[in-house]
């Protein structure tokens, strides 16, 4: 019997049972209990080959015991996985059920509805499933300890692992399918693959939070250990690229044996989802495209690996593009030359800048590039750490309050030991401050553009480089009051804020003395400019200098540096002239656009006042076709090209409004001296509207619509009665009168100015039909024709038109009236 119960031979066969034992636990969970016989028998195969090896004597033993144990828990992990699986297809149908088939019930409910938000089908299916996933774990659950070798499996360990391996196997899945960005894309795909993640995320929150309760884990425990180790193994993955000696599988804090994290093909030159998502980030915030939010320890890591790597492709262009070019070394050594003594002041300035700068253009195309890459990265650094600081504080305020006073106690501690080095200073090797920056990085606690990322040499020219490159760039630039300083042009690819941001970043990475030296030369250049400007009697000050004081304002903003820094260079007043030239600058530009919108309000008033004089030139055109007189056809074509002189100036006037109103829009997010050039703009931008009013457009103005169907309906009418005189037209009026309805149906009293529906016919009076649209229009619906039984669902403003001949009717009705 031992011979034949001697499970050594199935070692290799056994495994094709596997699909057929998991089956068996999916229809029926509380099989697994009868596993454990099989498993145990399985560990019996280990018996007889470790007999031989301890009858040997062998010091492998315990090794070849441990080995061959771990593959007998392997197996059993394996075939145990069906439960797990099995679980999260029955959590999806629940929370496809939740989210989309189950009424949230609300906490006030009438009566009457109970039975619509009862749902009892549906919640029947929840509860079904709910049992499934119940007796799935108790199925494992019922399973006691089991020795598999030399190796104690308990079944509890076994079921949590489970669920985490397939959690990190979903997971990883959905990131990597779901950040998968179109480089070519017009529009960014970012935000609605990151609405879509977030919705797939959302899902497997909830299914752990529902289920943690029915399977007794710690299910939001395992959910954020697990999703943390995704992302950190990712980030480590993508960081590889960067280093020199790889992190490797087996050599990573995050990835597991039991629980594998999953690798993927790249789909382009990132290695993982996070890379994918940070390259689009940076994508869509490059100023060379048209112009988003996200908070990630990964991200950040994953930033400042790039930016240690453009700053070190920078300084090895410097050192063998820009400095073994013997023409501009020249260029520098002479410039260096104009400029000394620094404190002194250059002659004829403007000049010799601006063919310093013209000689050197040719080396900033690859300079900017570098220095706004950097800058961008430093812009999005800042904001993940404002929104991991915020949600440190919001979700967690006594964690953020601790790391935020023993950072402060330490680096008071450390100030103390530098003036006094008798107190105390952390050890070498004491990790404390390592230890400590992790934790202030990962709550947002840090200033990246206080970073140190790379270690530099000495570099000869270095801060008359950076001056030469920032004054380059101050003629692409101008001041909005809305915006700061903006580019003049949109094929510029200047944007102010990364090029600030990376200067101070380059800069950072050296010696102290070439901050001071770069902040130097800007000052020396504002006060030269100035002192030229002053000797030549020129009252306003130069852009260049604008833009000039405002890089070294926002330099000691962004570096929380004392105002006298920049004055050291810089003398007080020019920055105090510098702001009320800015501020004076507004209220001109205010004063000056409230006269503008003032003018266009008096010109609209006029504009009604020619709608009025239009509506007379029709009575009179009616009164001249009722008389029947041949002689008048003259008269009314002079009346129809009246109304049409007066269509043509109610277009201008419209035309001259639009053309006003958008270039004074334009003028206010440019810089105060665009005012001058307000009137030549509106006059050319007027005269190519004006070249393309044709008459077609004349001719179907509401106005010369309505003139022509009042002349042809006043022309029908004469023919169908005989009159001699006006009294006599006024009561063959009248009796029409007494067959038409001149009540409005909206305000049910006698209309003051019919409009008459082209559609549908109908009349209403101007003021309440207009006002019924607006209203309709503002509650985003559309408006029905009033009158009773009306077919029309639609009425528009452009399908009314002013009925004269039914306003003078009207009014011959008033007067018969009056006689009577």
């Amino acid at each position: 019997m031992q011979i034949v119960g001697d499970l050594s031979y199935a070692w290799q066969i056994i495994d094709s049972f596997t699909l057929i034992m998991q089956e068996s636990i999916r229809v029926n969970p509380s099989m697994v209990t009868k596993l454990r016989a099989t498993f145990l028998k399985l560990a019996s195969a280990l018996d007889l080959p470790l007999l031989r090896i301890n009858q040997a004597n062998s010091a492998d033993l315990l090794s070849v015991s441990q080995f061959y144990s771990g593959e007998l828990v392997a197996y059993v992990r394996k075939v145990l996985q069906i439960i797990p699986e099995s679980m999260f297809t029955s959590l999806a149908k629940i929370i496809k059920l939740q989210i989309h088939d189950i009424m949230e019930v609300p906490t006030r409910l009438d009566k009457d509805k109970l039975k619509d938000y009862s749902q009892l089908g549906a919640r029947y299916e929840v509860a079904k499933l709910t049992h499934d996933i119940s007796i799935f774990t108790e199925g494992i659950l019922m399973m006691k300890t089991t020795l598999v070798g030399i190796i104690k499996v308990d079944p509890k360990q076994l079921l949590e692992d489970g669920i985490r391996k397939e959690l990190v196997k979903r997971v990883a899945y959905a990131l990597h399918k779901g950040l998968i960005f179109n480089p070519k894309a017009k529009m960014s795909e970012l935000m609605p693959k990151l609405k879509d993640m977030a919705a797939t995320m959302d899902g497997f929150y909830r299914s752990f939070e529902y289920i943690q309760d029915y399977v007794s884990i710690y299910g939001l425990k395992i959910w954020q250990e697990e999703v943390s180790r995704i992302i950190n193994y990712n980030v480590e993955q993508e960081c590889n690229s960067f280093l020199r000696a790889k992190i490797q599988d087996w050599q990573s804090v995050h990835q597991s044996t039991h629980i594998p994290i999953p690798k993927f093909p790249s789909v382009d030159e990132s290695a993982t989802f996070i890379g994918r998502l940070c390259r689009e980030i940076l994508r869509i915030t490059d100023p060379k495209t048209p112009s988003v939010h996200l908070a990630s320890t990964g991200l950040d890591r994953l930033l400042c690996f790039m930016i240690v790597k453009e700053l070190q492709n920078f300084l090895t262009m410097i050192q063998r593009t820009i400095l073994r070019d013997k023409a501009v070394v020249d260029v520098f050594k002479a410039m260096l030359s104009v400029v000394n003594p620094i404190q002194g002041i250059v002659a004829n300035a403007s000049k010799v800048y601006a063919s310093t700068v013209a000689k050197t253009q040719k080396i900033w195309g690859a300079y900017q590039e570098s220095i706004m890459k950097v800058g961008q990265m430093q812009i999005l650094r800042q904001q993940i750490a404002n929104e991991l600081n915020y949600s440190c504080k919001f979700d967690s305020k006594h964690l953020a309050a601790a790391l935020e006073n023993l950072n402060k106690s330490l680096l008071a501690d450390i100030e103390a030991h530098y003036q006094d080095p008798s107190l105390p200073y952390p050890k070498e090797d004491n990790t404390l401050l390592y230890d400590i920056t992790a934790h202030l990085e990962a709550a947002g606690i840090h200033n990246p553009l206080n970073k140190i990322y790379i270690t530099t040499k000495r570099l000869p020219y270095f801060p008359i480089i950076n001056f030469l490159f920032i004054i380059a760039q101050l003629p692409k630039l101008q001041y909005s009051k809305n915006q700061g300083m903006t580019c003049r042009k949109a094929t510029d690819p200047v944007d102010w804020p990364p090029l600030v941001l990376g200067m101070l970043t380059l800069l950072k990475q050296f010696h102290s003395r070439y901050t001071h030296q770069f902040m130097a030369l800007i000052g020396q250049f504002i006060r030269s400019i100035m002192e030229q400007c002053t000797s030549q009697k020129i009252p306003d000050m130069p852009s260049d200098v604008v833009g000039a004081l405002m890089f070294l304002e926002d330099y000691v903003k962004y570096t929380k540096l004392s105002r006298k820094v920049a004055e050291a260079h810089v003398p007080s007043f020019i920055f105090d002239e510098f702001r009320t030239i800015l501020s004076s600058l507004r209220i001109h530009t205010v004063m000056s656009l409230s006269a503008v919108h003032g003018t266009l309000s008096s010109l609209k008033a006029c504009q009604a006042d020619i709608g009025t004089g239009m509506d007379i030139v029709t009575d009179v055109a009616m009164d001249l076709a009722e008389t029947q007189d041949k002689d008048v056809n003259p008269g009314i074509k002079e009346m129809e090209a009246m109304i049409l002189e007066c269509a043509k100036l109610d277009r201008e006037i419209n035309y001259f409004v639009d053309v006003v109103q958008q270039v004074t829009a334009e003028v206010t997010t440019q810089q105060p001296e665009a005012m001058f050039s307000l009137s030549a703009k509106v006059k050319e931008q007027f005269t190519e509207r004006i070249g393309r009013l044709s008459d077609a457009e004349l001719q179907s103005h509401q106005k010369v619509v309505a003139f022509k169907d009042s002349i042809s309906n006043s022309l029908n009418q004469a023919n169908q009665v005989s009159a001699e005189n006006m009294e006599e037209l006024d009561e063959d009026i009248a009796v029409t009168q007494s067959q038409v309805n001149f009540t409005c149906p909206l305000t049910q009293v006698e209309m003051v100015n019919p409009m008459k529906n082209k559609k549908c016919n109908h009349h209403y009076d101007e003021a309440a039909i207009l006002n019924l649209i607006k209203t309709r229009h503002g509650q985003k619906k559309k408006c029905r024709c009033p009158v009773v039984g009306c077919g029309n669902t639609d009425v528009k403003e452009s399908d009314l038109i002013t009925d004269q001949m039914l306003r003078r009717r009207i009014q011959s009705h008033k007067r018969q009236a009056n006689r009577t």
